[in-house]
């Protein structure tokens, strides 16, 4: 509905003025990451995706040189490269077309399941299949939307934020996500100002403390 008081003419110099999203992609890849506990998801989570990147297009070059590309192969490959080049001038495209490119470079798996390196495809792809939980575990984690949560841990957060007292400064040891869900809410209805630590930093407080 806020599109509506924008003419035709006013959407389109919207659309080209707007920023690339690949500056904001490539910032993504190499941002810190945010808590010292997703560094491990974020070690594997790059990992699993350069090395079937890898896999992926050492295969699609063996079916380049043995010229067993398909027409349609060829047509998705250049859409997907025009579209990716044309997300340079406007934003809304190159991000939704490296899905298309990446279409007949999969087929390069393929490729080698069908070669003599198969036993060796399907040992990295084993691998690679248990690891790749770590993928959305990382694009996820730093995110302050709750992705899931059982009625169990919902009544029970719940409670605490009706019967503790949230107005005198205090310290709560819990787990990351409770501690994502408890902030979100006091931030909306202003009960509270949360600042996060982590146990790694607790415990080396409760021991200067205890000095």
């Amino acid at each position: 509905m806020t599109q509506g008081q924008f003419s035709f003419f006013d959407n389109l110099k919207m659309l080209f003025s707007m920023s690339s999203e690949y500056s904001s992609i490539v910032s993504s890849v190499f941002a810190p990451v945010s808590s010292p506990i997703d560094e491990m998801a974020q070690v594997f989570s790059r990992g699993v995706t350069i090395t079937t990147i890898m896999v992926c297009f050492v295969g699609f070059l063996v079916l380049l040189i043995q010229r067993r590309l398909r027409d349609a192969d060829k047509a998705i490959l250049l859409t997907g490269v025009f579209y990716t080049a044309a997300g340079v001038a406007v934003s809304s495209l190159g991000s939704r077309a490296i899905p298309l490119i990446f279409i007949p470079i999969s087929l390069g798996s393929l490729c080698l399941l069908r070669s003599r390196f198969r036993p060796f495809v399907k040992s990295i792809f084993l691998v690679l299949l248990i690891l790749f939980a770590f993928v959305p575990l990382h694009g996820t984690f730093g995110a302050s939307q709750i992705m899931f949560q059982t009625k169990g841990d919902y009544q029970t957060e719940n409670f605490f934020l009706s019967h503790y007292d949230l107005t005198h400064p205090s310290l709560i040891l819990a787990h990351y996500r409770v501690i994502t869900y408890l902030q979100v809410f006091t931030n909306q209805s202003s009960l509270a100002n949360f600042e996060v630590t982590f146990i790694i930093h607790f415990f080396q407080g409760s021991k200067n403390m205890t000095a």
